[in-house]
């Protein structure tokens, strides 16, 4: 089984540019680990809070907006699509508890997630900086054109 990092960078070239890179799965007898994040990772600016955010089956969470943190996401229970919005494009990507991926979502981008499917949604989320609520701004989910 492959293991994929999905990084969500927007660039001033390019309004997006994905990237894959292998995550180090260690195989064990009595269960496997999954390494997400190591402090030397060159995406891995700073740490500032880990913390999990919950969904509620069919519930979208959108929208939201970080001044100046990165996100850095990753699926524990369920299945999530993740949009990210920057310059008017959208950018998707869909999560499930086999895809063992990480969703880098730069700062200055609009972005929500929509649980799909009837179990509960847990992402952790690993924050560059701090929660501080002047540094977040939202929007009501019908205040950007989006078909969920």
């Amino acid at each position: 089984m492959s293991i994929q990092l999905i990084k969500l960078i927007f660039t001033k070239k390019k309004s997006n540019k994905m990237k894959v890179i292998k995550l180090k799965q260690i195989k064990q007898k009595k269960g496997n680990l999954l390494k997400i994040i190591k402090k030397d990772d060159s995406f891995l600016n700073s740490f500032g809070e880990l913390y999990i955010s919950e969904i509620k089956p069919y519930q979208i969470k959108a929208w939201r907006y970080h001044k100046t943190s990165m996100q850095n996401i990753f699926l524990i229970d369920g299945k999530c699509k993740i949009v990210c919005q920057k310059k008017k494009k959208f950018l998707e990507i869909k999560l499930s508890e086999n895809s063992f991926k990480l969703v880098i979502i730069p700062k200055k981008c609009w972005y929500g997630f929509k649980n799909e499917s009837s179990k509960k949604v847990r992402l952790l989320n690993l924050s560059d900086k701090k929660f501080s609520e002047r540094d977040i701004i939202r929007k009501e989910l019908n205040l950007i054109e989006y078909n969920w």
